[in-house]
C-alpha cells in the first residue's frame, strides 16, 4: 500500500499484533484449562486506556511450565515481534505479564507500538464524532467551517491536557465550487509522528465518508 499523501509504502503490519503463547486460565464455567492467549491479549487491549500499553501489566493467567522462556529466547521473540508471557521479578507466584507492545510493522514505521496505534485511533474517532455533528448542515461557508475547526481544536486541546497528545494542528480546506455544490471538503489532522487524511467527507449533503 502507498500512503495517499507521502506516496511511501504504508505498512499494513501496524494493524497486526502477534500473540504466540498458551496459558492456564480459569473462569466461571471452567478451571485450569489451556487456552491460546490471543483472545486474552485482545480483550485486555480493548479495555485499557488508550495511553496505557499492554505490556508489563499482571494478567490473570498461569504460565505453562514448559513455556517459561529464557532471557535469550525473550530477546529473540521481541525482535521477531511475537508476544508471549514472561515472569516478572523473582516471586514464583507473581502473575505473568506480556513481553512487549510491538505491532508487526517494519522497524522504521511510525507505528511500531500498539500504544501509538491506540492513540491514533482515539484521535480519528474524536474527529469523526465531531465532524458528524456538522453533517447535513445547510452550508459549507466560511462560518460553518470555522465553527467546526474551533470545535475540533478544543477536542484536540482536551486530549493534549489529558496526556494523549503533545501537539496537534487541524487544517480544513474546500474550494468555492465545492462550497456551492455542497460537495466534499478535505480534512487533515497533523500530529507529530502521525498523519491522518480524511477525504470525500460531505458536510452538507448526505453521508459517505472515505478515510485513508
Amino acid at each position: 500500500m502507498l500512503d495517499p499523501i507521502k506516496q511511501l509504502p504504508n505498512d499494513i503490519g501496524r494493524f497486526l499484533h502477534v500473540v504466540a503463547d498458551l496459558g492456564i486460565m480459569s473462569n466461571a464455567y471452567a478451571s485450569n484449562y489451556v487456552q491460546n492467549l490471543s483472545g486474552l491479549a485482545a480483550g485486555f487491549y480493548s479495555a485499557i486506556d488508550p495511553k496505557v500499553a499492554i505490556w508489563n501489566k499482571p494478567l490473570n493467567v498461569t504460565q505453562i511450565p514448559a513455556l517459561v522462556y529464557t532471557p535469550t529466547q525473550l530477546d529473540a521473540l521481541t525482535h521477531a515481534k511475537f508476544n508471549v508471557l514472561r515472569k516478572k521479578g523473582k516471586n514464583a507466584n507473581a502473575a505473568p505479564v506480556l513481553l512487549h507492545d510491538r505491532t508487526a510493522a517494519i522497524y522504521d514505521s511510525d507505528f511500531t507500538f500498539l500504544l501509538r496505534m491506540n492513540i491514533h485511533s482515539l484521535v480519528i474517532d474524536t474527529i469523526c464524532q465531531r465532524a458528524d455533528q456538522y453533517e447535513g448542515q445547510s452550508t459549507l461557508d466560511g462560518l460553518q467551517m470555522a465553527s467546526m475547526k474551533s470545535a475540533m481544536d478544543e477536542d484536540m486541546m482536551a486530549l493534549q491536557k489529558r496526556g494523549y497528545l503533545s501537539k496537534a494542528n487541524i487544517a480544513i480546506s474546500t474550494t468555492q465550487a465545492q462550497q456551492n455544490q455542497g460537495r466534499p471538503s478535505v480534512l487533515r489532522q497533523l500530529i507529530p509522528g502521525l498523519f491522518f487524511l480524511w477525504r470525500n467527507k460531505p458536510l452538507a449533503r448526505g453521508r459517505g465518508p472515505g478515510r485513508s
